[in-house]
């Protein structure tokens, strides 16, 4: 029997906690590496910190939301 596995292209993360220097190197991270494999990562709750940190423009502004609900809404339309 084969089993298919949907695999996300495109994760919705809120973070809630304040992001240090350590966090916003995890997270520059994550995005190179999912980029590689064809992933988008949206992100949600986080939008200030990631500006100040120059962040939100290696991710893309557009892939930034205020709420979980926005981005997985985005998603659904397609509007990302």
């Amino acid at each position: 029997m084969l089993i298919s596995r949907a695999v996300p292209t495109r994760p919705v993360y809120q973070a809630t906690a304040v992001l240090d220097i350590d966090s916003l190197e995890m997270l520059t991270n994550l995005e190179t590496g999912l980029k590689a494999e064809g992933i988008e990562l949206l992100l949600a709750s986080v939008r200030d910190m990631l500006q100040r940190s120059g962040l939100a423009d290696i991710i893309g502004k557009q892939h930034i939301y205020l709420t979980v609900e926005e981005g997985v809404q985005a998603f659904q339309v397609g509007s990302w």
